[in-house]
């Protein structure tokens, strides 16, 4: 009996419409509810005895209506033992996140409807920044086990950025930068942490880099503009974003650069 535990407390009202329990095989029980500020308690879902295959999206007959200050509480079940029925491995073995069917999981969703667009601003912020902190989590153990796979280190970082922590972002990144040094794209992520932090003329190495990996490479010129920007070389950061436009006129991170500056500058 192996229990996964997770709540959160609603900042807005909400209707939920679905719910959709996830776990593989090894889950036994499977339970969301609703502690609601009155002090009652609403059973969201319940499943005593997990099958792999029930994973699914689940329609309410009618809308659940969640007032602010509740908190929704899930509580899973893991059975690793040889009595389950359903666990893939005979014997046992140690089974951690991941993303494969014989890894595990622990998640419950819900398709939510708020009452007006900014109480869907708040809710979205509030459940992204709950939910990027799981993911870091589980992401950093898959790595464990993985430890040169790039695109889950580059996944980590921009998770580490989305909840402030720059320096974490930063720590990933020069890990993909260590198994990728000829990528200008590893660069230029290194240089963008780095840059974050105010740690400006470290982050003009790594976008002189990318650029001297790769010309005609778009962004690399946009971050060189910007480090040049703060460091009060305005002309020379107008010729970087404008070859950053030029090259990618498409991005526009660059051209939203280039404009900030031309009003900056009165133009």
């Amino acid at each position: 009996r192996y229990p996964v535990i997770d709540s959160v407390t609603l900042p807005v009202d909400i209707d939920i419409y679905t719910v959709q329990p996830h776990a593989h095989y090894l889950a036994k029980e499977v339970k969301g509810f609703a502690n609601l500020p009155d002090g009652t308690q609403r059973a969201l879902i319940y499943i005593r005895d997990w099958n792999f295959d029930w994973q699914g999206v689940y329609r309410y007959v009618q809308p659940v209506r969640l007032p602010a200050g509740t908190t929704i509480r899930m509580e899973y079940v893991y059975d690793n033992s040889a009595g389950n029925r359903r666990n893939p491995h005979a014997p046992p073995q140690r089974v951690i996140y991941g993303q494969r069917t014989t890894d595990e999981m622990a998640e419950l969703w819900f398709q939510a409807v708020t009452r007006t667009p900014a109480d869907r601003a708040k809710l979205t912020a509030y459940m992204q920044a709950h939910v990027f902190r799981e993911e870091i989590v589980g992401h950093e153990k898959m790595l464990e086990g993985d430890p040169h796979n790039t695109a889950l280190h580059n996944g980590v970082a921009l998770l580490h950025a989305a909840v402030g922590n720059l320096q974490g972002a930063a720590t990933h990144f020069a890990d993909a930068l260590r198994d990728n040094p000829d990528s200008p794209a590893a660069h230029y992520n290194m240089g963008m942490a780095l840059l974050l932090q105010g740690r400006h003329d470290e982050a003009d190495g790594y976008f002189a880099k990318a650029l001297s990996l790769n010309p005609g490479y778009a962004q690399g010129y946009d971050g060189l503009g910007q480090v040049r920007q703060r460091q009060g070389n305005m002309s020379e950061a107008l010729r970087l974003y404008r070859e950053a436009v030029r090259l990618a006129p498409d991005n526009a991170d660059a051209k939203r650069h280039l404009a900030d500056l031309e009003r900056e500058l009165g133009r």
